[in-house]
């Protein structure tokens, strides 16, 4: 069929994973969604043109768009035909026993690898000669009419075909994966729970079209380690997470880079930890209370801001809010033209505004959790190790066919022509089966036939 052709077709897979590289080194250069959705709104608006064709493409969402979703079904499909071809491929091999296509017997007999020709008469005689000398190589004999055949290494014909079948494999369950996992970044105090459900992704939340429902089992950060050590290596930060499921207690882990927390279908990592400040907003006038709660990064020391309007004026009351020495934080109101600031600890209160006030409820430390919930991980870990296995087969373990014929010579002399076939390369193999069969005591030493290929 024409389109079966066309997938396996060497020239197509060759330019599909050209262009998936080339894709995958394109998206370097644009910001995704799902890891700074501020970063990409502002690249759009430095980039306005460049936007619109980075909006065709999809590349802010490089590895769920339909451009690239249809350049790796076509992938798949072109694996899968290539990997249907070599399975048929080590089929004929390893079923091929001493009943040979007509084409092969014309070429044994017109076209051997070597014939040795000798005083023998007797046919069966003679391929009992040669049976013993595959034999003493190590090679499986079976015995026809006039056809010996002589094979070891069988594994080797499943090698290909295991391996372009778990590289399929791989493209689905990897497929599957972009299609119905979900990711989300949470942050949690120290002491504190917050359940695996759509409103505690409030961070770089990102569904796949197909996403799994969340689980709702509870994610509590009981400890934080900020120099963290394991077996005497230095790890960091590291939370110490708490997963219950329905009320019980089912996983507990200090979470480090290379070593995030697996519950089920879940990956919890840590992403960063750092100091918070947790207040209270109490406006005197209305005898409202608002809880606010500010996350630093440690990493870009940059003060928490939130806004509130003025019940007296109406105005918006900007304020800052950064950590200081001796568990005290800077309190910064502005509104209007009234600039405020002040320095307060735990238990006090700033004044932002007339009748509004903002007391330090206590400051705290939290850990980000970047919590990821795909099933297809450890399968695409299992079809990693197959294509390893597969490779090391096709690599290490050569299928190898000798097959000999008699044929009847001058003067009711015997000659067995030898044909011997590889899937490796390996010149060495057929010398030495050339030099064993000319060992034979009764064999005389061979005659390379005129026109042979070898």
């Amino acid at each position: 069929m024409r389109v079966v052709r066309f997938l396996r077709s060497r020239r197509l897979a060759v330019a599909l994973l050209v262009g998936l590289t080339a894709y995958a080194w394109v998206t370097t250069l644009v910001p995704l969604q799902s890891v700074n959705p501020a970063l990409v709104m502002q690249w759009d608006i430095e980039h306005p043109r460049l936007a619109v064709l980075v909006g065709i493409l999809g590349l802010h969402r490089a590895y769920s768009s339909p451009v690239f979703i249809a350049a790796a079904l076509l992938v798949t499909l072109s694996t899968a035909a290539c990997s249907w071809e070599r399975t048929l491929w080590a089929l004929r091999g390893m079923r091929s026993g001493t009943t040979v296509s007509e084409a092969t017997a014309r070429r044994i007999k017109e076209q051997p690898s070597f014939v040795v020709g000798g005083k023998l008469t007797d046919r069966d005689q003679a391929l009992d000669v040669a049976a013993g000398r595959l034999r003493a190589v190590g090679l499986r004999v079976r015995r026809g009419p006039s056809l010996m055949q002589g094979t070891s290494g069988h594994l080797g014909y499943l090698g290909s075909p295991l391996f372009h079948w778990a590289l399929v494999g791989l493209f689905m369950f990897a497929g599957l994966g972009q299609l119905t996992r979900y990711e989300g970044h949470t942050n949690i105090l120290v002491g504190t729970t917050n359940q695996d459900a759509a409103q505690s992704y409030s961070q770089n939340l990102n569904r796949g079209r197909f996403a799994r429902p969340y689980t709702g089992v509870m994610f509590t950060l009981e400890q934080l380690d900020l120099d963290f050590s394991a077996n005497g290596v230095a790890r960091g930060a590291a939370p110490l997470v708490a997963v219950s499921d329905r009320g019980s207690l089912v996983r507990k882990q200090w979470v480090y880079p290379n070593r995030p927390l697996r519950y089920g279908s879940l990956l919890v990592h840590n992403v960063l930890s750092g100091p918070a400040f947790v207040g209270t907003v109490k406006v005197k006038q209305t005898g409202e209370q608002q809880r606010i709660v500010l996350y630093f990064d440690p990493e870009n020391p940059v003060p928490g801001t939130f806004e509130l309007p003025d019940p007296t004026t109406g105005e918006t009351i900007k304020t800052a809010i950064a950590p200081v020495v001796g568990q005290r934080v800077s309190v910064t109101a502005q509104a209007g033209s009234k600039l405020a600031t002040d320095v307060v600890a735990t238990g006090e209160a700033a004044t932002l505004a007339d009748g509004v006030t903002l007391r330090v409820d206590r400051l705290a430390e939290y850990s980000q959790l970047k919590v990821v919930n795909d099933w297809t991980v450890p399968w695409v870990y299992v079809m990693f190790a197959l294509i390893c296995v597969g490779a090391t087969i096709s690599v290490f373990v050569s299928p190898r066919t000798v097959r000999v014929m008699a044929v009847e010579g001058a003067e009711g002399s015997m000659r067995l022509h030898v044909l011997v076939s590889q899937s490796a390369s390996d010149p060495a193999f057929s010398g030495r089966i050339e030099r064993l069969m000319n060992g034979a005591e009764d064999l005389p030493v061979s005659q390379k036939h005129e026109g042979t290929q070898g």
